[in-house]
């Protein structure tokens, strides 16, 4: 049965105590906390269970609110990755502020290497982040037979050849299917190769981007999912890969800057950070010694999530990113000296608000990491590296 957890969740709310749920499905429906759960084979089960108060009785039951221990899993650490210490900082702050993150760099770089760490450097999952997962996986079909809950943040990697529908979500068996972006609802999704998606997919991210949540419109009326993930993305700079090694790209300069300009200016906007990835050296590809791990780089960022969590107390954002205009002017404030500097920056870029309330979030999350309570010119100059991937492709030197 689809959406058991779900299902039963709003029996309770309805002032129900208890519920008689299929077999395969009660571990899913006992998560819910003060409710009675039995669980039956069949209709016929399900007679003898009405018979009589005796046979009610006898059918084995759970109470709500159980937990589930996860087998831990398997990531590949950070400690693997060479050479990439620019790179590595910007995956830290993207976790560390749940910020979203585009990597461009040659083929062979690193960029998907460091894009399928991330997640080992993610807090713990909260037992309401894993409920909300396990609502939407059940109502998906999803859901590992026999497990209570998902237990896992979800790591989603679609390839470039995806329909916007089955990016998005739309109509599949049974009415109204998740996509992949709502299936990454608190765990990430990597979208490798992001300039050959296709341009109903990109732009139709636009919306979940900002609002963190996706309408999906249909004749029977519409549909709401949650779209509140870390987006990773990765892109090369030309279609071969190899620019800008002239002795192995042959691509012209129209077709670099067609490719590039796939993406749009207002997907990089939404960008929090765009990190331009180096090929790695002869040396550090040799280096006998180790980057650092994924155990240390996720201390970082349980610290400086559990800052957030504080400063947030009370409001209904959890991370830097999801903070709006208010929050920003009440937690972003800046001293005379920075802002100063952020004017000069803002008037010498041509920064859109956006991207200017991008780097003030930027900027306060790798202030946290550095245990500040204010944000300095050392913050800002940081946030303000991670946007030169846009300069390049938009700023009036874009003309290769």
């Amino acid at each position: 049965m689809r959406g058991a957890l779900s299902l039963v969740t709003a029996l309770q709310e309805a002032g129900l105590q208890g519920a008689v749920v299929p077999e395969e499905d009660a571990a899913e429906a006992s998560v819910v906390e003060g409710m009675d759960i039995i669980g039956v084979r069949s209709i016929s089960d399900l007679r003898s269970l009405l018979s009589s108060e005796e046979s009610f009785r006898s059918f084995q039951r759970g109470r709500g609110g159980q937990r589930e221990e996860s087998e831990p899993e398997k990531i590949p650490d950070f400690s693997d990755v060479r050479g990439q210490s620019f790179s590595v900082r910007a995956a830290l702050i993207a976790a560390a502020g749940k910020h979203n993150l585009l990597l461009s760099g040659p083929a062979g770089s690193g960029k998907s290497m460091i894009a399928k760490r991330i997640p080992g450097i993610l807090p713990p999952l909260s037992r309401k982040e894993d409920i909300e997962i396990t609502k939407l996986y059940s109502i998906a079909g999803m859901l590992p037979k026999g497990r209570a809950l998902y237990g896992k943040r979800p790591f989603r990697s679609p390839h470039h050849s995806i329909t916007s529908t089955a990016l998005l979500g739309g109509s599949g068996p049974g009415g109204i299917v998740p996509g992949e972006l709502p299936l990454a609802l608190n765990g990430v999704l990597f979208l490798d190769e992001l300039p050959l998606f296709s341009k109903s997919s990109i732009e139709g991210l636009r919306q979940p981007m900002e609002d963190r949540f996706l309408v999906i419109q249909r004749l029977s009326g519409s549909f709401r999912y949650p779209a509140d993930c870390l987006l990773i993305a990765a892109m090369n700079p030309c279609p071969c890969g190899h620019f800008p090694d002239r002795r192995r790209c042959h691509c012209t300069p129209s077709q670099i800057r067609s490719y590039q300009r796939g993406i749009s200016k207002p997907i990089l906007e939404r960008m929090d950070l765009c990190v331009e990835v180096s090929p790695v050296s002869y040396e550090d590809a040799r280096s006998r010694g180790r980057g650092i791990s994924s155990e240390r780089l996720r201390e970082d960022v349980i610290r400086a999530r559990e800052i957030q969590r504080e400063r947030f107390r009370g409001l209904p954002i959890r991370c830097n990113s999801e903070m709006g205009i208010g929050e920003i002017e009440r937690f972003c404030t800046l001293r005379e000296k920075e802002e100063s500097f952020m004017r000069r920056i803002f008037q010498l870029k041509q920064l859109s608000m956006r991207t200017y309330h991008k780097l003030l979030k930027t900027a306060r999350t790798i202030a946290d990491l550095s245990g500040e309570a204010e944000i300095g010119i050392p913050q800002l100059s940081e946030a303000v590296s991670y946007r030169s991937l846009e300069e390049r492709l938009f700023g009036e030197e874009a003309a290769l």
